[in-house]
């Protein structure tokens, strides 16, 4: 065996075999006995702390690295769910540095920290007990402490202490979170949670770099990274975190929308800069960012977006809250769907489901100082693909108006300022409905100018809120309009609005409730528009093809009858009842260049008649030049169509001015062919109309309130057809009024003279001209004569022809009239004329034995029974040769016979009556009605009278006048009328 050298045989120092020995014992006692005492006591006094139970699976210790390591380490619940957990525990004492004093770590490193965090029913986090305060110590009384505070001088306040590490490592964390508290208990998980910390240190003056990251499940990332000072408190870096689920956190909005959040994810990113030590605090933000992806919004209990954001980002956020400034460089919003719904009862469904915010109740104490007012700039706004869907369910049937393809770009925006923003907006509006506009927006004023545009704007789809008032339905129409708009704000008023440009509506229908047409028209233009607050200004005003049906009813209601919906009246004494409203100021002035029609038609039709009246205006057109409201300058009127066929015109002057306006106003219609009111002539008349036109001439004046009118109406070659039983006709003479207006020529003219006061209530010129109608057919019914006569001027009375007693020789009286009348029935061919002869029983009997008398009387004159007359002629008597032949008659006829009964009397011895024989001297009077009464006439005389009378009126205007014989005829009555006169009839 080899030796060993003897330097090696040497025996070690016992100094060196005390260290070695001190090392060994320092190594067994800090690798072997001490990790198993710490590990004890933490398992022992930690429970008695938390007042849970503790488990540490192992401890180590380097006595000559002065660290620690802790594994397995487990704080639980009494119900055995976990509270506190960790894998690993690492910490590196820096020993030589603790002579400077404080603490100084080199490294600490934690691995797979887990914490447990929930809030429990009825509202207490599940560690609330380990933050109750201790409880107090006994109370030292005062006066002791008040001795001690005498004897003690007071110490100076020492330093705080230092600490310090290094570098912290924090790896693959965990933070589990539940909230029982809620309706809907609510589960979160942030992990891996790591965080990097080097030169962290509360020495003053001094920052520490860290570098933070972690993941909440299922793909939130967290970043952050920055330094922080703790002495003075001051920190700067950057944040990130993306990927939020915001559906997670869709409990926590219960207590501000009944939304629920379905999807959606959050990213945040930003630098900060934070530092106390200023005066004021320095907190700023720079460079952030937050952009909301996918967002989706549903209503409780039904699976529907009622919001979905596609992309909303904000880009370049700073903010300076010492300065009150922020900055936004611009806010997008890209890809976005809003249904916004009008429910049943009118509340809006989005309004419902986000109940307005409760207020805070304000303090009492005085404010210590006012906040300093922020000023906000946004560089640019930019909205695309929007989509908005209105419905209103408060209609009679549910209204939907479709916004699509949204786009508004807003540049820049300051306020307050005011500093000019432009702007530019375009929408879709239904299919084919399209709005864009451009303007300057002045944030400090509030004022704004836009140019617009809107094109293909289907009214259909307004069809919802149209039923509301009609029960028809606009078929079709589209809306178009261009041009300019302002707005500027007024103090203590609602501001100055101007709108100028061009509006029209194209391709325009309403349809009734069965679906045809009631009217429509090509083109409605309003053009050179120009609004104001006062004032409105047109160039023109234009209807083109406008058409309108009006039809009657077999039952005789109207097709507009029923167009307008009658509003619910409001209940006697509800305070909620309209008031109706009073308007302020003066009244708006209007000028219009021209109201233009062009190509106007309007048809109507009345089923209620058998067969149906249909009537047509075609080709109407022409124009009110100028109008101006109220009027100082007078409209010129000119408008001119067609009735079917028949030439229609309307011209006049208008001045428009309220109860001072005045109008000179012509209509002329001619001529319009009749048979086609056959209808209304069996309904009115019982008629039917054969052949005949119309012409119209109506003159309306209006002045002072007051109303001239003229309303000339001409018929031309009237026939009506055979009497047509109908139970609606009047019972008046039609034919024959008609026969005494129309002329030889065939001409029926009649002037309706209107005079009166519009105030007046029963002013109206409709009643006003039937009444003036009905008066002529009634005169013709009950005096047709006086109604000829004053169409020519005559004033005696027409009726009647009158004849001397026992006479049927016309008289000059008689002859006169006649002449009249035969003038008249040449005038009017189609009148005939029935004559009935009369006789008075007692006037014409004594006429006729008077006639008697004086035929017997010129028969003594004339001589032998030859019957020749001796003179040669039947010239009069004259009154002595008339007395004479009466007292030679009388003592023939009257005298001599009673003479020789009286003898015969005496001669029989029988007594003569007193004053039975006649005196020879009678007076003229007596000696005449005692000869008549020695006449007789024949039974059918006065008959005979009658109709001779009758004959010679006929003969008169047959013979003398040249009237036709078949329009005048001898009347045959079942009773000779009881006067001396020949009644005469019209036919």
């Amino acid at each position: 065996m080899a030796t060993l050298p003897a330097a090696l045989r040497r025996r070690p120092p016992r100094w060196a075999i005390v260290v070695a020995g001190i090392l060994a014992l320092y190594s067994i006692f800090g690798f072997l006995i001490l990790p198993r005492i710490v590990r004890a006591q933490m398992e022992k006094k930690l429970p008695d702390v938390l007042h849970r139970p503790v488990t540490v699976r192992e401890v180590r210790f380097n006595p000559f690295a002065i660290s620690m390591t802790i594994r397995g380490f487990s704080v639980r619940q009494p119900d055995g769910s976990p509270l506190l957990s960790f894998e690993e525990l690492y910490v590196d004492v820096a020993l030589l540095r603790h002579w400077r004093g404080g603490v100084h770590l080199e490294s600490v490193k934690l691995v797979r920290p887990e914490v447990a965090v929930a809030i429990e029913k009825g509202g207490q986090l599940n560690f609330a007990d380990l933050l109750a305060a201790p409880e107090p110590a006994e109370p030292v009384p005062t006066a002791r402490l008040a001795r001690k505070a005498r004897a003690e001088p007071p110490k100076p306040e020492p330093d705080p202490t230092v600490f310090e590490i290094a570098h912290f490592l924090l790896d693959r964390g965990a933070i589990a979170f539940a909230d029982r508290n809620r309706p809907h208990p609510f589960q979160a998980r942030l992990e891996p949670l790591s965080f990097a910390l080097d030169g962290f240190t509360t020495e003053p003056k001094k920052n520490g770099a860290y570098h933070f990251e972690a993941r909440l499940e299922p793909a939130t990332q967290l970043a952050w990274t920055g330094s922080i000072s703790v002495t003075p408190p001051k920190s700067e870096g950057e944040l990130s975190i993306t990927g939020i689920p915001l559906a997670q956190f869709e409990n926590y909005a219960e207590d501000s929308t009944t939304f629920r959040i379905t999807a959606g994810t959050l990213d945040v990113r930003g630098k900060y800069v934070f530092d106390a030590s200023s005066t004021p605090s320095i907190i700023r933000l720079e460079e952030g960012s937050a952009r909301l992806n996918g967002l989706r919004l549903d209503p409780p209990g039904r699976d529907e977006a009622l919001v979905r954001i596609d992309s909303l980002a904000f880009d370049g956020v700073s903010a300076d809250v010492g300065q009150a400034q922020a900055r936004i460089r611009s806010i997008a919003l890209s890809g976005a769907r809003i249904v916004a719904r009008r429910l049943e009862d009118g509340a809006i469904e989005l309004a419902t489901l986000t109940p307005p915010r409760r207020r805070a109740p304000s303090s009492s104490s005085p404010s210590s100082e006012p906040s300093r007012p922020w000023s906000t700039r946004l560089d640019q706004l930019r909205v695309e693909r929007l989509d908005l869907l209105w419905e209103d369910h408060t209609t009679p049937a549910p209204a939907s108006v479709e916004i699509g393809e949204f786009a508004l770009s807003l540049a820049p925006l300051a306020v307050p300022g005011d500093t000019p923003a432009s702007f530019s907006t375009s929408m879709r509006i239904g299919g084919e409905g399209h709005f864009s506009a451009k303007g300057t927006l002045h944030p400090g004023s509030g004022s704004v100018e836009a140019e617009f545009a809107l094109s293909k704007l289907a009214l259909a789809m307004f069809q919802p809120y149209a039923a509301l008032a009609i029960t028809g339905s606009i078929g079709r129409g589209e809306l178009d309009m261009t041009g300019r708009a302002s707005f500027a704000p007024a103090s203590g008023g609602a501001g100055r609005v101007r709108l100028g440009g061009d509006l029209s509506v194209s391709n325009f229908a309403l349809l009734d409730s069965e679906g045809k047409e009631l009217a429509g028209f090509e083109r409605f233009a309003l053009e050179k528009l120009a609004t104001d607050t006062q004032a409105v200004s047109l160039g023109r005003v234009l209807l083109k093809g406008a058409r309108m049906h009006y039809r009657i009813n077999p039952d005789g209601s109207g097709n507009w009858a029923s167009l307008s919906r009658q509003p619910a009246r409001p209940e006697a004494g509800r305070e909620d009842a309209p008031i109706e409203s009073k308007r302020q100021g003066p009244e708006p002035r209007i000028s219009i260049g021209a109201i233009a029609l062009q190509n106007l038609s309007f048809d109507f039709t009345d089923r209620s008649l058998q067969p149906p009246f249909t009537a047509r205006i075609t080709r109407f057109g022409g124009q009110i030049a100028p109008f101006k409201k109220p009027g100082m300058v007078k409209s010129q009127i000119d408008f001119a169509g067609k009735l079917d066929g028949a030439s229609l015109r309307v011209a006049g002057t208008l001045r428009p001015a309220g109860k001072d306006s005045d109008a000179d106003i012509a209509v002329t219609l001619a001529p319009w062919n009749l048979p086609p009111t056959t209808p209304y002539g069996i309904r009115y008349t019982g008629y039917p109309v054969q052949r005949g036109k119309l012409t119209l001439d109506l003159k309306y004046k209006l002045g002072g309130r007051r109303v001239e009118a003229s309303n000339v109406v001409a018929i031309h070659q009237l026939q009506l057809g055979d009497k047509v039983d109908s139970p609606t006709a009047t019972g008046l003479p039609v034919k024959l009024a008609l026969a005494i207006l129309t002329d030889r020529e065939g001409k029926l003219e009649i002037d309706l003279p209107i005079d009166g006061e519009l105030d007046d209530p029963d002013f109206r010129v409709g009643k006003l001209v039937v009444h003036a109608i009905l008066n002529v057919l009634q005169k013709a019914a009950t005096s047709p004569f006086a109604l000829l006569g004053s169409l020519f001027g005559h004033s005696e009375d027409l009726s009647m022809v009158e004849f001397a007693a026992g006479s049927d020789e016309l008289g000059d009286a008689g002859r006169k009239k006649l002449e009249s009348l035969a003038k008249a029935l040449a005038e009017r061919p189609g009148l005939r004329l029935s004559i009935a002869g009369g006789m008075d029983p007692e006037a014409d009997r004594k006429g006729l034995l008077q006639s008697q008398l004086q035929e017997t009387l010129l028969a003594r004159r004339r001589g032998p029974a030859s019957g020749k007359p001796a003179h040669g002629d039947d010239e009069p008597l004259s009154d002595a040769e008339r007395g004479t032949a009466l007292h030679a008659l009388y003592l023939e006829r009257v005298v001599a016979p009673r003479e020789k009964e009286a003898a015969g009397l005496r001669a029989e011895g029988k007594p003569v009556p007193a004053g039975f024989v006649a005196r020879r001297d009678a007076p003229a009077p007596d000696v005449e009605a005692m000869l008549m009464q020695t006449m007789s006439l024949s039974p059918d005389a006065l008959a005979d009278l009658a109709r001779s009378r009758a004959e010679t009126v006929q003969d008169e205007l047959t013979e003398s006048y040249g009237i036709d014989p078949e329009r005048v005829f001898v009347a045959t009555t079942p009773e000779t009328p009881r006067t001396r006169q020949a009644t005469l009839q019209l036919e």
